[in-house]
C-alpha cells in the first residue's frame, strides 16, 4: 500500500508540478497538457489521470490500446482526464 501510494504521490506530484512531465517524459520530450486548452494538466486532472491509469491497465492494458484507435491518440485514462500526451518539438541550437 505505502509503495502504491508512493508511486501516485510522484507522478501527481510531477504532473501538477512539472508542467506534466515526469523524469521519462521529459527524457522523452514529451509533456501531458489539458486536451482543450493546451495547458499543464491541473491538480484535479492529474489525479484523475493517475486513476484512469490503474483502469487502464488492468483489464489487459486495454485502456492503452485505445491510444492506436483515437483520433488524437489518447489513452483511456488521458480520455477520463481531458489531456493529451504530446512531444515538445526540438529547440534549434
Amino acid at each position: 500500500v505505502l509503495q502504491g501510494l508512493c508511486i501516485a504521490l510522484f507522478c501527481i506530484i510531477f504532473w501538477y508540478k512539472n508542467k506534466g512531465a515526469t523524469p521519462g517524459k521529459m527524457l522523452l520530450r514529451c509533456v501531458i497538457v489539458d486536451a482543450n486548452t493546451g495547458l499543464p494538466p491541473t491538480l484535479k486532472q492529474s489525479i484523475t489521470r493517475f486513476c484512469g491509469g490503474i483502469l487502464s491497465i488492468m483489464p489487459l492494458g486495454i485502456g492503452l490500446i485505445w491510444i492506436a484507435l483515437t483520433k488524437k491518440k489518447q489513452s483511456l485514462h488521458d480520455i477520463i482526464a481531458d489531456t493529451i500526451v504530446i512531444v515538445k518539438p526540438k529547440v534549434a541550437r
